[in-house]
């Protein structure tokens, strides 16, 4: 389904639609005021991502040529009918590298894995595994790097969100941050 988005939008490249997927402008954005910020949460979450994050270029150059992206592909962007699969598009469409959208889908996939106690854990492994035969030829480490930055910004969408004294910092945010790859990331 996304192999299918990808190559439809190829042609498309200079049409005038946004370049990178919105959620990596959000994620810029969070981290610009993180840097700044002087709350007792922010400079918890300082602490916790590395100071090298905060000035790393969040769009690696990825080895495939840019197509159309889903922008954030989703479990919940994703339909099954008695053909075949179907992906829902809207207001994240924009172009850029295939990386982008397989690395946020892995990275919602680890999220839901990484808590044994969400009832589709296990399924979300075994996805994972299938990812991989779709994204054979395409910039692995791109890929991951994306996947990784999914989750810097589902913690601090969660943060901006529900949290606003260091008491509502849960356990569960600081499991996502800490297994977080940032070697993967970081030069």
């Amino acid at each position: 389904m996304l192999d299918e988005l990808h190559r439809s939008g190829q042609d498309m490249v200079t049409s005038g639609v946004p370049t990178g997927p919105p959620w990596i402008r959000r994620l810029e954005a969070h981290l610009r005021e993180l840097r700044c910020a002087a709350t007792e949460v922010d400079e918890i979450l300082r602490r916790e991502i590395p100071a090298e994050y905060f000035d790393l270029p969040l769009m690696p150059q990825a080895s495939s040529r840019p197509g159309l992206l889903h922008g954030a592909p989703s479990l919940a962007s994703v339909y099954l009918t008695a053909d075949r699969g179907v992906v829902l598009t809207g207001e994240d469409l924009s172009i850029g590298p295939p990386e982008t959208d397989w690395g946020f889908l892995i990275g919602e996939l680890g999220e839901i894995a990484l808590f044994e106690s969400f009832p589709i854990a296990h399924h979300c492994r075994a996805l994972s595994t299938i990812i991989d035969t779709h994204t054979a030829g395409l910039d692995r480490r791109s890929i991951m790097a994306f996947a990784q930055h999914r989750s810097v910004l589902h913690v601090l969408d969660y943060a901006d969100t529900f949290v606003a004294t260091a008491d509502d910092l849960t356990g569960e945010l600081f499991t996502l941050l800490r297994s977080i790859q940032w070697d993967g990331i970081l030069p």
